[in-house]
């Protein structure tokens, strides 16, 4: 293999030829597996000025490296935020929301409220908060033993893998918290130095050996002269073995021995065993499960969950039925979740059916995603339009062919504010139904779940429309304080679209960024509109509003210092310089940037090239490279797009937002053309390197010749690694590693500059 095919390889010329130094090309690439986030590269600085206020040009899609850039609040992504949403205050519903967020918004959109058992067992699920236990189960076993009899339990393994190569729980954390108790009681009972003790311990330890081994010993069989309950004590711990070391027929007949022993302690849980053995002999032996045995096991739930006598078995009968189901028939569990799911207390027992609300939803979500990702639209809506849930959710998510005419049509039906919601998102001013739905809108209470998201796309069908106007009055009145985050950006993005003037556009241009504590930051939509209009005069007067935040002006300073620059407009490059200097003293490119502002004639541009090459990474932040025009993104099939899953951000369907009217078609046009001189060159590294070429051809006496053609190869090696370099990147790589090698041989610089890039 030639050093050219080699990826990032790195030569090593000896002494005689690092003088005749030839140039070798090397085509870079990034390194899925270090994940390196230490290259904060010009190449993708300048990419990041680009795509940004800097240029404003629609120039290629690029990805940053390093820092990702602002992270904007997602609708629903925040922890803190789920509270709140779960109890109802929704914010702008999205169709791309993942369906665990839309069962819970169609429960308040219709009036059925979660209840407060229902909330904390969503909020568990999505939490991770819903009885995560130990992380090691068997610890209250070892825990009580050591206290018992001092000494520590033998090593215990809770999963297993079967020969399908997959793992399960073989012994589960209940077993252990069980055991646990059960041995404190005994040693109440027997004493904690009896004999009677330590034989219930050795054989509960030859209970948890089935864990580890399924040919591990098996506990001895009660003796004829034991007291009733330490033998039913002993029937237990053999049935458990059996089903630990997976004899299953073995443990099915052992509770159900269990079971019609009306004296044993054990008597209530035993059915509930039996049936988990069959459930595990099921799985365990056939693939992918026994139906006859899975058929039993649901039969004795069914009859397990009607049995008065034994309550305390109820709970986890349930919760193994489902998965039963699950298993039997998907089709008709996902019926029975959602049945379950669309109000509170809907099982046979309502408070335990609001305690398995988050693990039901868990279960209806696995269950849509296995069960129907595969499957027509047609097929989707034979499955899911039996159930009201379903079909809102399968028509939320699209496609948004008569999505109009279905929601309204159930909500002609049923009056539900979730339908109006499914017909809203899908409207545009051209359907016939648009006028219809935009008086229902008109009609929503503010105090209903619903308002946030009716008012959004009253707001953009007006827009679309272009009554401007109206818009901004349903804007004004509007609650926005009331609501999270992600609702308030929503409506921002909306206001940028029909502000009358550059202040208000700018009141709506930052939104919600997700720090250790949010902040503010310019979003994509506003960066798409800036950078394709704005001239470099009307940014520097940007910056200098006190509209926006300060880490936004700072950005929008340092990305209008490098394209005045490398237009030569050294006024305006002076203002963005003092700007920078005046906002972020303490910046690491303000050393430079007084260097650049004392420097006088040509001078100048070496100066203020020598600050963009040595700043890479502040000109870089805050990652701005990361988002990118949506004009190059895929066409979104839905009239609203987000910006990425599951980050839920709402888009508004209207486009790239235009800058308001009252900037004038003069300033619009000069905008434009500096965007284009800007990337006359393919990229914006390009027109930097035309300009260090330059520069080195011009003063070839210049001591700072060779660190910058240095710093400029090194851009060009990382536009390899990010690919946003094109074949004129390559020629300038190439002419720069050759004057610097050919006219500095001995430099510092140069002996760092092995390799050109292309």
């Amino acid at each position: 293999m030639s050093l050219r095919d080699r990826p990032g390889a790195v030569a090593q010329p000896n002494r005689g030829q690092r003088n005749r130094a030839r140039a070798l090309p090397i085509r870079a690439r990034v390194s899925r597996i270090s994940g390196s986030h230490s290259c904060r590269p010009l190449a993708a600085a300048l990419a990041c000025v680009a795509a940004t206020v800097g240029s404003f040009a629609h120039g290629p899609r690029v990805r940053a490296c390093g820092d990702p850039g602002p992270t904007f609040v997602p609708a629903i992504a925040r922890a803190e935020m789920l509270p709140a949403f779960a109890r109802g205050n929704l914010g702008v519903v999205s169709p791309r929301w993942q369906p665990q967020y839309l069962v819970v918004a169609y429960r308040h959109l219709t009036g059925n409220v979660l209840s407060e058992r229902e909330t904390a067992s969503i909020l568990g699920s999505w939490l991770g908060t819903s009885d995560p236990g130990p992380s090691d189960p068997s610890e209250p076993w070892r825990t009580a033993r050591r206290e018992l009899t001092g000494a520590d339990s033998p090593a215990v393994a809770t999963w297993r893998s079967t020969r399908h190569h997959a793992y399960y729980e073989v012994c589960p954390a209940d077993a252990f918290r069980v055991a646990a108790r059960v041995a404190r009681e005994r040693a109440r009972t027997w004493g904690a130095q009896s004999a009677e003790l330590r034989d219930w311990v050795a054989a509960q330890d030859s209970v948890f050996a089935g864990c580890v081994s399924a040919d591990a010993p098996m506990p001895a069989p009660p003796a004829r002269d034991w007291p009733a309950s330490r033998a039913a004590d002993r029937r237990y711990q053999i049935a458990a073995a059996h089903l630990y070391r997976e004899r299953f027929d073995e443990a099915l007949r052992a509770f159900d021995a269990i079971s019609a022993d009306t004296d044993s302690p054990w008597r209530e849980m035993a059915p509930y065993l039996a049936a988990r053995a069959l459930v595990r002999k099921a799985t365990l032996t056939a693939d992918p499960f026994d139906p006859t045995s899975m058929r039993e096991a649901e039969r004795r739930l069914v009859a397990l969950s009607a049995d008065s006598s034994r309550p305390g078995a109820h709970a986890p009968a349930a919760r193994l039925l489902d998965l039963v189901r699950h298993r039997l028939e998907p089709d008709a569990q996902i019926q029975r979740l959602a049945e379950l799911l669309s109000r509170a207390g809907a099982g046979p027992t309502a408070a335990q059916s609001d305690d398995d609300a988050g693990r039901r939803l868990v279960d209806l979500v696995r269950l849509l995603d296995e069960a129907l990702h595969q499957r027509t639209p047609a097929e989707r809506a034979r499955t899911l339009g039996a159930s009201d849930l379903l079909a809102w959710i399968d028509v939320m998510h699209g496609p948004a062919e008569r999505a109009v005419e279905t929601a309204l049509s159930r909500h002609g039906r049923q009056r539900s504010d979730a339908w109006l919601v499914a017909a809203l998102t899908y409207a545009t001013p051209s359907n016939a139904r648009t006028p219809r739905l935009l008086s229902l809108a008109a009609t929503v209470d503010r105090s209903s779940p619903a308002f946030p998201t009716v008012a959004f796309h009253r707001v953009r069908l007006l827009a679309l429309s272009g009554r401007a106007a109206e818009a901004r009055a349903v804007l004004r009145g509007l609650p926005l304080r009331d609501w999270l985050p992600p609702a308030r950006d929503a409506f921002r993005a909306l206001a940028l679209h029909v502000a009358p003037d550059l202040r208000s556009w700018l009141q709506s241009a930052e939104r919600t960024e997700v720090l250790d504590e949010p902040s503010r930051a310019l979003h994509e939509d506003a960066r798409a509109a800036l950078r394709a209009h704005l001239p470099l005069e009307h940014v520097a007067a940007v910056t200098a509003s006190d509209v926006l935040s300060v880490a936004s002006r700072i950005e929008i300073a340092r990305a209008g210092f490098v394209r005045a620059l490398l237009l030569e407009r050294h006024a305006l490059a002076r203002v963005f310089a003092r700007r920078i200097v005046e906002l972020a003293a303490s910046a690491p490119e303000v050393a430079d940037l007084r260097r650049y502002l004392g420097s006088t004639g040509g001078d100048r541009t070496a100066v203020g090239l020598l600050v963009v090459l040595r700043h890479d990474s502040t000109f870089g932040e805050p990652g701005i490279a990361s988002l990118q025009l949506p004009s190059n993104r895929p066409a979104c099939p839905r009239v609203l797009c987000d910006v990425s899953d599951p980050s839920f951000v709402v888009v508004t369907g209207l486009g790239a937002p235009a800058l308001p009217a009252d900037l004038g078609v003069e300033p619009r046009r000069r905008g434009e053309d500096e965007a284009a001189r800007t990337l006359a060159e393919g990229t914006l590294l390009n027109l930097l390197g035309r300009h260090v070429l330059a520069w080195a051809e011009r003063d070839t006496a210049d001591a700072r010749v060779p660190e910058a053609l240095h710093r400029l190869v090194s851009a060009t090696r990382r536009a390899s690694f990010h690919s946003t370099s094109d074949a004129r990147t390559g020629r300038i790589s190439h002419r720069a590693f050759r004057i610097l090698h050919s006219r500095y041989p001995n430099d510092e610089w140069t002996s760092r500059t092995r390799h050109w890039y292309r």
